[in-house]
């Protein structure tokens, strides 16, 4: 997970207007874009739970941590054949 946040930071670092915050926001849409279609695909709701009224620091430790978790599924499923599915319903679930 340090290894992609370095990865974009260094991609991004010469944009103007893209603040170091956003790295993880966009690690976020990243790892989770696949979920998001999964679950528009079925017609459920995401179980992600984050309050957007939050600071700003606890939101992005929040996404830290879904990010951790859903890297470590993803880890452990390696050897499933239909892995995108299956991880998004593990995590779902």
């Amino acid at each position: 997970m340090v290894l992609l946040l370095a990865n974009i930071s260094t991609r991004t670092s010469g944009q103007e207007g893209h603040p170091l915050v956003d790295t993880v926001n966009d690690l976020w849409d990243k790892i989770f874009g696949n979920y998001g279609s999964w679950c528009h695909y079925l017609h459920v709701s995401s179980r992600i739970m984050i309050k957007y009224d939050d600071t700003e620091l606890k939101k992005q430790q929040l996404m830290l941590l879904h990010i951790g978790l859903y890297l470590l599924i993803w880890g452990e499923a390696s050897n499933v054949r239909f892995m995108p599915e299956c991880l998004c319903y593990i995590f779902h679930h």
